[in-house]
């Protein structure tokens, strides 16, 4: 087996409840189109083997996406940041490692939407010229040291060139 080095940084695990939430506010949605399907049924006599199937999976979706991916997901997303490079680590079946060198970042900005501004958190985009690359959900703090990091680093790289 290949030995692969394990990246320093990992999310924060308050991540994890930001995951749910998302996907508790997906399921809602399914949630309400499938009672939706039972009320008509209901009314026009239709059977109610599909809504009684969708609600079945609809739990376990639920369950097997808050208990196993976002586990996952969370163990798997690592980062590190060097003097010459960004590299990111992520996926659960479809394993990627992208090394962004620094001379290639063009700019980089930090976001928070509703969800992560509660939990304290924003997520870092850095820009290149191809992409742009995503690390979720850090701490305020964190997100805006590792923004401000990576431009200082990026500036280094330029005046190298």
């Amino acid at each position: 087996m290949l030995y692969v080095e394990i990246l320093k940084n990992q999310l924060p695990v308050i991540i994890k409840k930001v995951w749910r939430q998302v996907i508790f506010i997906e399921m809602a949605i399914f949630f309400v189109l499938t009672i939706a399907y039972l009320t008509l049924a209901y009314l026009f006599d239709w059977s109610y083997y599909w809504g009684s199937i969708g609600l079945v999976i609809l739990l376990l979706l639920y369950f097997v996406q808050d208990k196993v991916i976002n586990s996952l997901r969370w163990h798997r997303f690592r980062f590190e940041i060097r003097e010459e490079e960004l590299e990111i680590a992520y996926g659960i079946i479809f394993r990627h490692r992208e090394l962004i060198p620094m001379v290639r970042i063009q700019h980089v900005e930090t976001t928070q939407g509703p969800l992560l501004r509660k939990a304290g958190l924003m997520t870092v985009d850095i820009h290149t010229a191809a992409t742009v690359h995503t690390i979720l959900g850090l701490e305020e703090n964190q997100a805006e040291q590792l923004r401000n990091q990576i431009i200082a680093l990026v500036k280094v790289a330029v005046e190298d060139v």
